[in-house]
């Protein structure tokens, strides 16, 4: 059967296949296959793996930075959330979590952080870590999920009170990038702090409060900025703008403060 060149293209370009090196007998050239071989093993192969590696640190790099963004410019009609895909934000999120997990336990069994004995034991027994890493999991999606909830509920009372001219799903999706932004947040913060300190180290110490109040203050300061900027994009009424200030500063600094304030407790008793 003849092959169309046409068939061979992509984008103009031609497909590398076995089909060149069949041409070039046909044309008795000689043709390097172990140059073409050498060059995949000790080329091609670390090339793809080293980008590979690069691309998997972008990816979540990226992730906060646009979180940031979001705080600066919570709306889906701006660059870059009018191209993005709030679902794989919402799967970065949660993957971050499951990440910053996996690398505090290969810390513990190193003993590379503050841990006792028994926990490093038991994290050292093989069906045991595996039995932690689901619980730890099951624990996330029970944590992600209420708090996507309230937030989204809480996203379509201030569009009914306030007449925010977005649509439900538009509103939907903002809170719950803002939800998601909050999430990474907190579970960065809980990796450092669980880098530093272990649970039992701080229980019923003015350390264990500091880290409460630490999570409120940041969450104030994250909520005011953005309720500041959606405001604003949303064009409220200076009196609107007020009450509005007022419920959802205090109400998501709230939410996600003691939110935050649980993530970060739970992984440092982990």
């Amino acid at each position: 059967m003849e092959i169309e060149n046409s068939e061979l293209l992509i984008a103009d370009e031609p497909i590398e296949t076995n089909i060149e090196f069949l041409a070039g007998q046909a044309k008795e050239e000689k043709v390097s296959v172990l140059g073409h071989v050498f060059k995949s093993i000790f080329v091609e192969i670390p090339k793809d793996f080293f980008a590979g590696i690069g691309n998997f640190f972008k990816r979540y790099f990226t992730h906060y930075a646009e979180s940031f963004k979001f705080f600066n410019r919570p709306s889906l009609k701006v660059h870059p959330f009018d191209k993005k895909d709030f679902k794989e934000n919402t799967q970065h999120s949660f993957e971050i979590a499951l990440i910053f997990t996996a690398v505090l336990l290969f810390f513990i069994k190193q003993n590379w952080i503050p841990v006792d004995k028994e926990l490093q034991e038991q994290y050292g027994n093989d069906i045991m870590q595996m039995f932690m890493e689901f619980a730890i999991f099951l624990i996330f999606a029970v944590a992600y999920s209420a708090l996507i909830v309230l937030s989204v509920l809480s996203g379509r009372f201030i569009r009914s009170v306030f007449k925010v001219n977005v649509t439900r799903s538009e509103s939907d999706i903002l809170f719950a990038y803002l939800n998601n932004s909050f999430f990474s947040v907190s579970a960065l913060l809980a990796f450092f702090f669980r880098c530093s300190m272990q649970y039992e180290q701080i229980k019923d110490t003015p350390a264990e409060n500091s880290i409460i109040g630490f999570c409120l203050v940041l969450s104030f300061i994250l909520t005011a900025w953005w309720s500041i900027k959606f405001a604003r994009l949303n064009q409220l009424s200076m009196m609107r703008r007020l009450i509005f200030y007022i419920v959802s500063i205090s109400w998501f600094t709230i939410l996600f403060g003691l939110g935050m304030s649980a993530i970060c407790l739970f992984i440092i008793g982990s």
